[in-house]
């Protein structure tokens, strides 16, 4: 653009409405596979869905990544523990108290996959694939994949709160 880069960055937010979207690469694998380890480490996904343009692969890959990589290939983490991590623990940090645990009187919220199977073809350039090796995802009791095939005709997701949001 030829300008200062902040005023450049200035520009592009004013001339797209502030929707615009980066991806940085500031964070090093090997502190990623060290730090995943620790107990306190929950496994969540802090990416956007992008309302235009590519959205990061995390999007569409965090779990089965964590699954196929951390879990399947390089045994840094056990299964359990990294269901653990992707599930119950973020759950109970947010104080969502009927997410996160298979048990009576909560959320029916289910996936049934084949570890073996369990990919992610999302890549920067072509973000938007959705992973393999998921046999059936419940949301609210309501099979949303069957067999790795999004039903796009049902919507029981609801957005969720922490009783603690307002406060």
């Amino acid at each position: 653009m030829g300008k200062d880069p902040y005023d450049a960055a200035f520009d592009l937010l004013i001339d797209e409405h502030c929707n615009v979207g980066m991806i940085n690469f500031i964070s090093d694998e090997a502190d990623n596979q060290r730090i995943i380890q620790k107990d306190y480490c929950s496994i969540i996904s802090d990416s956007l869905y992008a309302e235009g343009g590519l959205p990061h692969p995390r999007v569409y890959a965090s779990f089965p990544r964590v699954l196929a990589t951390f879990v399947r290939e390089k045994k840094i983490l056990t299964l359990e523990n990294a269901i653990r991590k992707i599930t119950h623990q973020p759950a109970q940090v947010y104080h969502l108290d009927q997410k996160g645990l298979i048990r009576e009187g909560m959320d029916a919220d289910i996936v049934i996959f084949d570890l073996d199977k369990v990919d992610t073809k999302a890549t920067y350039t072509n973000p938007m694939q959705f992973p393999t090796g998921y046999d059936y995802v419940l949301v609210n009791g309501v099979v949303v994949v069957k067999d790795d095939v999004m039903d796009k005709t049902v919507h029981p997701g609801a957005v969720l709160t922490n009783r603690y949001a307002s406060k």
